[in-house]
């Protein structure tokens, strides 16, 4: 959608300490304000056929390569990847001074899974738990097979309707592998992202360690939390992200850290930690989910306990998460939505390289607003092809 299409107005949404401008087509009505994250503003509109939206606002998005980048893969990203459990990205509309300010219209959800889990007293049913999961591991499947990391999954990004859909949401930290690169062989990224709790340890020893097994561990932690309402590790920086992670898994044989390049100054630190931990290993994290207050199916148990494997080699992998006893019930074998997640084609991500780095001498380049300011109205054309869901 462009100016050229519709008549857009400002509307004027009262946010918690001030008035955000959203300026969109003058036929939509303002419902609410729903929030602010580190890089945006989200409220929520209703069409002129009745569809409500959940529209993120990008203000000023070329002021900041890592802004303009970020959005603009998330955008990229949405529109390739159509399923029902990813968040589906309906709209993308530039506006401001040169077209500086991105509104991606995104379909409104009831709620996420943070408040799912916390929002009450009571915990989720098994049956609760089994559906939230499987539906989580078919979108991180759709994801896998487009050869993607999310790299920011935990409860807040997981989206969820009253009805029981859910959907994994916020793409915009999400990379991409090589689908030469078999799934264990190592990313070398430089953005250190993931918030902490839900960190593979990896990711927090090195920094720079993706495969897809980083998204496994999330998850896991994800599963932990809905079986006890609690965060698994809670760490207060790094280093005790690190003592509360192979604290609660318990000892762990010298093999399992063989992943850990001796070169590191990591090994050092995780043997240190390790040799102060008399517990078998991943004992205590299955003591904690079967204490969690409420009685706990024995498959949920082992799955944790499989998903949060400090050894990322060892880690369980999408699709065998999905075939575990404790999803049984579901069939993924017979899932037409878990076939239609393995056949998404891989991620094109030559856009990418394009705007970051000279195809002539590999290095990276400058910034170039201009760059990406086509390469926005390329995406809102690539988003207008699509057919709806």
């Amino acid at each position: 959608m462009s100016k050229d299409d519709v008549i857009l107005r400002s509307f004027s949404v009262p946010a918690k300490a001030s008035t955000i401008s959203f300026t969109l087509p003058e036929s939509w009505r303002l419902i609410e304000w729903l929030g602010s994250g580190a890089y945006a503003n989200v409220a929520a509109f209703q069409t002129e056929t009745g569809r409500e939206y959940a529209v993120k606002k990008v203000e000023r998005v070329f002021d900041h390569p890592v802004l303009a980048l970020r959005t603009l893969r998330e955008v990229r990203l949405l529109a390739h990847l159509q399923h029902p459990n990813l968040l589906h990205l309906h709209e993308l509309v530039l506006d401001g001074p040169d077209f500086q300010d991105a509104y991606l219209c995104l379909e409104r959800m009831d709620g996420d899974l943070h408040v799912l889990i916390h929002g009450s007293k009571n915990y989720l049913s098994d049956h609760q738990v089994q559906c939230v999961l499987y539906q989580m591991l078919r979108g991180l499947l759709c994801l896998r097979c487009a050869h993607v990391i999310h790299r920011d999954l935990k409860p807040g990004n997981v989206l969820v309707r009253a009805g029981g859909q859910v959907k994994i949401a916020d793409l915009g930290m999400a990379r991409g592998i090589d689908s030469k690169e078999d799934s264990h062989d190592d990313m070398m990224l430089t953005e250190y992202v993931v918030t902490r709790h839900y960190r593979a340890p990896e990711v927090v020893l090195t920094a720079s360690m993706y495969t897809y097994a980083v998204d496994m561990w999330s998850a896991g932690c994800i599963l932990g939390e809905m079986l006890t309402r609690r965060c698994i590790f809670e760490g207060k920086d790094s280093l005790d992200q690190v003592r509360k992670i192979l604290g609660t898994l318990g000892f762990q044989a010298p093999e399992d850290l063989d992943w850990i390049p001796d070169s590191s100054p990591a090994k050092k630190f995780v043997e240190m930690c390790n040799s102060k931990t008399a517990q078998a290993s991943h004992e205590g994290l299955r003591n904690i989910v079967s204490r969690s207050g409420q009685p706990t199916n024995v498959l949920a148990a082992d799955m944790t306990v499989q998903m949060l494997r400090l050894d990322p080699y060892r880690r369980l992998t999408v699709e065998d998460a999905l075939e575990h006893g404790y999803l049984s019930a579901f069939q993924a074998v017979d899932d037409q939505e878990v076939a239609d997640a393995k056949a998404v084609p891989a991620m094109d991500w030559s856009f990418d390289k394009a705007l970051c780095f000279d195809h002539q001498t590999g290095k990276p380049k400058p910034f170039e607003a201009s760059a990406f300011r086509r390469a926005f109205h390329e995406a809102q054309g690539q988003l207008q092809g699509n057919v709806p869901r």
